[in-house]
């Protein structure tokens, strides 16, 4: 979220600089992404007056203007925009005058007219996209001022990460609270015409409010998800445009002026953390307010535009006649603030977050009320932010604020009293701090704080909890708001531990054995990829996989809510991320698990460890000298090899050809004998149209291993040197003629078997087909290698390994030597 560095500083007068700021929001727990200057980006640009504007002839658009710029005398200036009239103050670009991006003004002829200068609009000076039309700036602006004086001062935005749980720092005055318990400097909160927060609250009447014409009545059905609501009349408002200031507090923060009514209802919500919707009075029947569940299926247009349909779940802001805004997301586009209100309703309410939180995920429907609402606001604000908004518009829209507030509230807020043992505190932080300090740090932070009396004599304190504050449920929450304040850097490092530290060598291994794993497959030139564990109802997978995923109760969202049943959606999808971004040699992978259904046990998923593998593009880089290659079945079987021989997973091989469900081409690694292994993996070529499914519309591979037998495979011991060979290797090739439905793979780990210790490789280089060999027949031939680490081996000794390996293969395979 963005902060602004000069709204903070009105808030709380500190005279830190914005880098010492970001230090100290860092410490307190709120990390600063970064900091951007914004501000005047421009120079040589007056606030001019337009004298004259009348029409170039011949021309459908421009217009030549006498603009008055402090100088001696006024310039002639032509302008093409629609909106430029006599009597206009205006942003003016003098000759010489530089723009955002460097774009320098000079006098230059247009039509035969020479111009000196440029009226500026908001794009032009770098303020927003608007380019319709000049900015317009207020009248009582001085003539021939610079520009920076009275708009876009510099200042520095924060982008602060605001955690889930401190929705209370949704808000400057959020920050502002954090900061002035830090730096003990007190805060300035806001008035409400004159009135604090507290006073404001005070001054409250119950009662149906008006005046005159003007009644207001406000029932609230669902008491449960609308738990206060609190509503304020502004009578004979102005809608034009906000004062230059607001204008530029919400460009600080990426918002867009609009109005000043809405930018009112804007600004509050990033000053106080406070939604609030203004209606237009007028368009409400009979000015009655209903809070009420909406009826199944019926239809609402929300201000974007767009017709929603509800259900019995959402919670509608009404009148007697129709819905007239969407519980704390979005108003109604029937009731929303035009140019001819003249009456306005302001709605500061409190809505329960679980409620708001679904309505918005169903609709896909996510505004700034809605994330604030669905992590919880100050229940006891509402007052104070419906009268400094009503106060606002009294000021800057010439209303007349109703002076009785309408506050329906059913069961009264209660704060929350949480006891807080110092002497725990003390324990746990090993910090020397008195009870005083403690309690000083609590009260800085809005607590109020008592002593507590104890019957074990141990001295406690009595802090109830502000309002604002949802995290603060119990001791350990106070304890860690104590050291906060006092500094994390202040807690010294415990000698020992007061909870026993029992290893377990059994996670210890599990933990040693996954990085060696990742270590493996890094040095296969793979990267790791991270994608989400959740997929959407349909991931695209077009497998049986996809009908084994597990539904979560309460998913995030219908894109979220299925647990996945393998890893290689989300694989897929990183592959095509990088292929677009001009990625041409895709290597990922990712350990994870998957998640299954159990039987007939659908509240229980069967969780699997997976090792997935996913290639794409070229096998390696082009360059001039090299034109690369792409995948092939073979490439893919040898990295599946290597990774399993990097892992010390032995006794592997490749049992048939029976292509895995979803591939085009493919095989299945297993472990152990034939006809008792298991399955240790499957590798190949994904379906095309599964692929497209991804909008992948190039070649894909995929390797999957099972994660158990790469887990177990082998203990983690210490790397063992091996000496280079001192003794010469000896060289064979040999050809067999096998049946050609028998893999070579299966004839490979026969030969090496049978070679015992002295063979060192075995290599298939060609394989043959036809000619003499027969037509239901095949040649393949293979490289092998000898050596012995003792001796160097004699012709004898290899002649007699080599005829063993043919007879070896004549009885398994009736495998014949090729002449």
């Amino acid at each position: 979220m963005k902060f602004s560095y000069n709204w903070l500083r009105d808030l709380v007068p500190f005279d830190q600089s914005p880098e010492a700021l970001a230090d100290i929001l860092t410490s307190l727990g709120h990390a600063v992404d970064g900091i951007d200057t914004v501000g005047a980006a421009w120079t040589g640009i007056v606030v001019g007056k337009v004298l004259e504007c009348a029409p170039i002839e011949g021309s459908d658009h421009l217009s030549l203007c006498r603009v008055e710029a402090g100088r001696d005398e006024a310039l002639p200036v032509v302008c093409g925009a629609p909106n430029v009239a006599a009597g206009q103050t205006i942003a003016f670009a003098l000759p010489g005058a530089r723009l955002p991006g460097g774009f320098e003004i000079t006098s230059r002829k247009v039509r035969g007219v020479l111009s000196h200068g440029m009226i500026c609009s908001e794009r032009e000076l770098g303020l927003s996209d608007e380019h319709k039309g000049i900015l317009v700036l207020p009248n009582d602006l001085p003539v021939g001022t610079p520009l920076e004086e009275h708009l876009a001062p510099r200042d520095w935005v924060f982008d602060i990460d605001i955690t889930f749980n401190r929705p209370d720092c949704l808000s400057h005055l959020g920050i502002a609270r954090e900061l002035s318990a830090k730096l003990r400097i007190s805060l300035n909160l806001p008035l409400t015409g004159g009135l604090s927060r507290q006073q404001t609250n005070d001054v409250l009447a119950s009662g149906a409010l008006g005046v005159g014409s003007l009644p207001l009545e406000i029932r609230i059905e669902d008491t449960q998800h609308c738990p206060r609501y609190t509503a304020r009349l502004v009578e004979d408002v102005t809608v034009a445009s906000a004062p230059l200031w607001m204008q530029d507090r919400l460009r600080a923060v990426g918002l867009r002026p609009i109005n000043n009514i809405v930018d009112i209802t804007n600004f509050l919500l990033h000053e106080t953390g406070h939604p609030l919707h203004a209606f237009d009075y007028r368009l409400i029947e009979q000015g009655r307010v209903i809070v009420r569940n909406a009826a199944e299926g019926e239809r609402f247009t929300t201000l974007d535009g767009r017709e929603r349909l509800l259900t019995a779940e959402d919670l509608l802001i009404a009148d007697p006649v129709k819905g007239i805004a969407l519980a704390g997301v979005m108003g109604g586009l029937n009731s929303e603030i035009n140019d001819a209100t003249r009456d306005v309703l302001i709605e500061c309410a409190v809505f329960e977050p679980t409620g708001i939180r679904r309505t918005s995920q169903r609709l896909g429907l996510v505004s700034d009320s809605s994330r604030r609402f669905e992590r919880g606001v100050d229940p006891d604000a509402t007052p104070y932010v419906a009268a400094r908004a009503a106060w606002l518009m009294a000021e800057l829209a010439g209303g007349r604020p109703v002076e009785e507030a309408l506050d329906v509230q059913p069961a009264a807020f209660q704060p929350r009293l949480v006891s807080f043992r110092p002497s725990r505190g003390r324990s746990l932080l090993t910090l020397d701090l008195d009870d005083a300090a403690m309690a000083s740090h609590l009260k800085a932070l809005g607590c109020e704080v008592e002593s507590q009396s104890s019957g074990d004599g141990t001295e406690r304190l009595s802090v109830t909890v502000p309002s604002w504050r949802h995290d603060l449920n119990e001791e350990a929450d106070l304890i860690e708001e104590v050291a906060r304040l006092e500094g994390y850097d202040a807690v010294v490092p415990a000698v020992r531990s007061q909870l026993p530290l029992v290893r377990d060598p059994a996670q210890d291994r599990s933990r040693r054995r996954v990085s060696q794993i990742k270590h493996a497959m890094v040095q296969l030139g793979l990267r790791e990829a991270i994608p989400w564990t959740l997929v959407p109802v349909s991931d695209g997978s077009g497998s049986k996989a996809n009908a084994d995923a597990h539904r979560l109760i309460n998913p995030i969202s219908d894109d979220l809510a299925f647990l996945r049943a393998s890893l290689l959606p989300g694989l897929l999808q990183a592959a095509v991320r990088n292929f677009n971004q001009g990625h041409r040699m895709i290597r990922l992978f990712e350990w994870g698990r998957t998640f299954e259904k159990a039987g007939n046990d659908s509240t229980r998923p069967v969780e699997r460890l997976k090792l997935g593998i996913i290639l794409a593009g070229y096998l390696r880089e082009k360059s001039w000298g090299d034109a690369g290659c792409n995948w092939t079945i073979h490439h893919v079987k040898g990295l599946a090899l290597d990774a399993l021989r990097l892992l010390d997973v032995d006794n592997v091989s490749q049992i048939d050809y029976l292509v895995p469900e979803g591939f085009s081409t493919g095989a299945t690694l297993s472990r152990g004998e034939t006809g008792t292994s298991a399955i240790v993996g499957h590798y190949g070529a994904l379906k095309a149209d599964l692929a497209r499914r991804f909008d992948a519309d190039f070649p894909v591979w995929y390797v999957e291993f099972e994660g158990e037998p790469l887990l177990g495979a082998s203990p983690i011991g210490t790397t063992t040197y091996h000496p280079l060979p001192r003794y010469p290797a000896v060289l064979r090739d040999l050809a067999l003629v096998v049946e050609k439905g028998v893999p070579a793979g299966r004839v490979e780990d026969l030969l090496q078997r049978t070679g015992g210790e002295l063979i060192v490789g075995a290599r298939l280089f060609d394989l043959f087909e036809g000619g003499g060999v027969g037509d239901s027949r095949k040649s393949l031939a293979f490289h092998l290698i000898f050596r012995s680490h003792d001796r160097t081996l004699t012709d004898g000794e290899v002649d007699k390994l080599v005829n063993g390996m043919v007879a070896a293969a004549k009885l398994e395979f009736a495998a014949e030597l090729r002449g």
